[in-house]
């Protein structure tokens, strides 16, 4: 007999499959109730590593042992002529119908009832209030001190030249986001806009910012071209435009410049008091390696990653002492795989750049998630709260925390951190997919509706990428009728 049919013959699936609902269930019920009594968090997790702990115990006693009229046997004890074994199957199956109806009558329960009293509108002290414009998410009330910077044109002859461009305007967005006080769309939201030729200030007002800066590069052996506009979004009036003719050796000059333009004529701190661009290299053959990296890392792909880690390696070989290339190879080796070798290349990596700088998100980030994928929780935790301390605006860094939250079972906290990161950056993907978890968690599916539908609405066809719990977004629809 083959070793599935075996597995069936001794309902060691239907074991499996029982005990699953039920731990669910269990678990949602103690949620429900622990949260009302104001148990400590361990409480929770204690039962979540005690139904872990249980399952492979029971798949073992369903395979080794039978109930019979005599009480329980082991199987090799048991005749096959006058085994039951089909009677407890029949049982069983009759047991996961009953568990499935009061998980569905949880469900319906929680939808109706549980829904409007755990449902809470957007912290303003934490999110902001929010708005929709144009079919996605924005951020009101529009702050004076607000600038979003869109997508630098590359206007140099090479198109391949573009990742140049794409890196130079990421590294202003790193810059500004760096000065207190100014408030700066991430990435993801910015890059939504690149290639489109409409109005700038109804993009300012999509991205619920005061300003935008805009502008093109050029680059051509070692000389570098950057022109760069600030535009006020109400009236459409230029407040500010340069023109830079450096040598590539001067970019990092450039970038400062640039944000202390804008710090200067938007918060008037004329003195900024931050390294607003850390980490500068003299190696600038290391630096064109970093920036073609980062972009592959941002495009995602097996074979983009594979090439990223590539380019990388040759960016720390240039310049051993550049931190934020070994900290973009240990993000890179974090989104490949949660393979045991991979995460301990992310761990030895992110921990290498960190001795280099002791600052760097994203190697904190890194080492943090690698940490938090091995189940080694307690270490991972400190390192997301440093990071969360240098840089709170971070909407990836929001999401890899909220989804360690998540794991740990604290789901409150899960909930508070990736709203806030959706408030910050709506557009970023895996952090809406943590989002629409953390609401259905807390029984809110209207809710969680509502941000899959913004979502779909944001997005392109030829965008659209399927995360992780793609199948609970086909679900909450279910849950929430």
């Amino acid at each position: 007999m083959s070793l599935f049919a075996e597995l069936k013959r001794r309902n060691v699936f239907r074991v499996g499959i029982a005990y699953l609902i039920g731990a669910w269930l269990l678990m949602q019920i103690a949620d429900v109730v622990l949260n009302n009594i104001s148990a400590p968090d361990w409480v929770f997790k204690s039962i979540m590593l005690l139904m872990g702990i249980g399952l492979p115990l029971a798949l073992f006693f369903a395979w080794a042992f039978e109930l019979t009229p005599d009480g329980v046997k082991r199987e090799s004890e048991v005749d096959r002529s006058q085994s039951i074994r089909r009677e407890t199957g029949l049982k069983l199956n009759r047991g996961i119908i009953i568990i499935l109806v009061l998980a569905l009558a949880y469900f319906v329960w929680e939808s109706r009832f549980a829904e409007e009293a755990g449902s809470e509108p957007f912290s303003q002290e934490t999110a902001g209030q929010t708005t929709d414009v144009g079919g996605k998410r924005a951020l009101t009330p529009v702050a004076n001190q607000s600038v979003a910077v869109l997508p630098f044109v590359n206007m140099s002859s090479d198109p391949e030249q573009e990742y140049f461009s794409d890196g130079i305007t990421e590294e202003i967005i790193n810059a500004l986001v760096k000065i207190p006080g100014l408030s700066v769309p991430a990435r993801t939201s910015v890059f939504g806009f690149k290639g489109q030729q409409g109005d700038v200030r109804k993009i300012g007002e999509q991205l619920s910012v005061a300003h935008v800066l805009e502008g093109s590069i050029r680059s051509q052996g070692d000389q570098v071209r950057i022109t760069a506009q600030l535009i006020k979004v109400d009236d459409g009036f230029h407040l500010w435009s340069e023109t830079f003719d450096r040598k590539l050796d001067n970019i990092f000059v450039v970038q400062e410049e640039i944000a202390t333009a804008i710090a200067t004529i938007l918060t008037g701190e004329l003195g900024l008091g931050v390294k607003t661009v850390p980490n500068q290299t003299t190696n600038m053959e290391a630096y064109d390696s970093y920036l073609q990296g980062r972009a592959l890392l941002h495009k995602r792909g097996l074979d983009n990653l594979g090439r990223a880690v590539g380019l990388f390696k040759r960016t720390t070989e240039l310049d051993p002492e550049f931190a934020p290339g070994w900290a973009a190879m240990a993000l890179t080796y974090s989104v490949m795989d949660n393979t045991q070798e991979l995460l301990e290349k992310t761990i030895s990596t992110a921990k290498h750049a960190l001795s280099l700088d002791p600052k760097n998100v994203d190697a904190l980030d890194a080492l943090a998630s690698a940490l938090r994928d091995s189940w080694r929780w307690a270490e991972a935790e400190p390192y997301f709260e440093q990071a969360m301390a240098i840089d709170p605006q971070s909407s990836e860094l929001l999401e890899d925390y909220a989804e360690f939250l998540c794991m740990v079972g604290r789901f409150d906290e899960h909930l508070a951190v990736s709203e806030q990161g959706y408030a910050i950056d709506p557009l970023l993907g895996p952090l809406v997919d943590t989002y629409v978890v953390a609401l259905t968690e807390k029984g809110q599916y209207s809710k969680a509706i509502e941000v899959i539908e913004q979502w779909n609405k944001s997005i392109s066809d030829e965008q659209f990428v399927l995360w992780w719990h793609e199948p609970l977004w086909k679900m909450v629809p279910l849950m929430a009728s």
